[in-house]
């Protein structure tokens, strides 16, 4: 076992309640040995495009569900779980919301004819809610629990854009700062010490369009694989 490094600096956590969905804020989160943060992409919209049938504590391809790679739109819905009574509120761009409830199938109805009015189902199935087991999220890999975001790699990516770029758009669960821009990718193999909680580092994050979005307002205005394969011979 290699010896854990101290963090840098920790500007901001995140989770998303739902797979596809914009990010909320949480001020902290208790980690367990194979888990995420709780309740992140806890909750995912089949899009009826895959044939596969997602179970709790089980793992499907992402494009199973509804997601912004696909779905640019999705970033201009918001989702909000209040820890304390087990209620997830989605809310539409035109404010149109709905509840649901934690481990309540019989609440999921209105979300479901929500999304359902934004969005075309595919062949396979109609567009329909579903939960994981609490202690998985609904993560593009089956082993990539956390994602850690260094923000003076970000502000590197930024220049290339020729354009401001928010934390957001890359859906990271921490978000660091202090760095070098690029030190994380010395970093698989080690670990890295988090408040009490101790993280192995597996590998860099391979991007997808889905960074190409704004947060906030589904806009797809930017292609920033491309920009980052042509800047950096990359995308991770």
């Amino acid at each position: 076992m290699t010896h854990a490094f101290p963090m840098p600096h920790v500007v901001a956590l995140y989770r998303h309640p739902v797979k596809g969905f914009s990010a909320e804020p949480i001020d902290g989160a208790t980690l367990a040995v194979g888990s995420g943060f709780p309740r992140d992409r806890h909750f995912a919209f089949v899009s009826g495009r895959k044939p596969e049938t997602p179970k709790p504590g089980g793992w499907v391809q992402p494009r199973t569900f509804l997601m912004q790679a696909v779905d640019p739109q999705l970033a201009a819905f918001t989702a909000h779980f209040d820890d304390a009574s087990g209620a997830l509120t989605i809310t539409a761009p035109d404010g149109h919301a709905a509840v649901v409830h934690l481990g309540q199938p019989d609440t999921y109805a209105k979300a479901e004819a929500l999304l359902a009015a934004h969005f075309e189902a595919g062949s396979h199935a109609d567009i329909r809610l579903v939960e994981q087991d609490g202690k998985r999220g609904n993560w593009d890999f089956s082993d990539t629990e956390v994602s850690i975001i260094n923000l003076a790699t970000m502000r590197e990516i930024e220049k290339a854009c020729g354009v401001p770029l928010v934390k957001e758009r890359f859906r990271g669960n921490v978000y660091i700062d202090g760095l070098a821009p690029w030190e994380e990718f010395s970093w698989p193999g080690r670990q890295l010490a988090v408040g009490n909680a101790v993280l192995d580092i597996m590998r860099p994050i391979q991007r997808c369009a889905m960074t190409s979005t704004t947060p906030g307002t589904g806009a797809r205005d930017i292609d920033l694989p491309a920009t980052m394969r042509k800047a950096f011979g990359h995308i991770f």
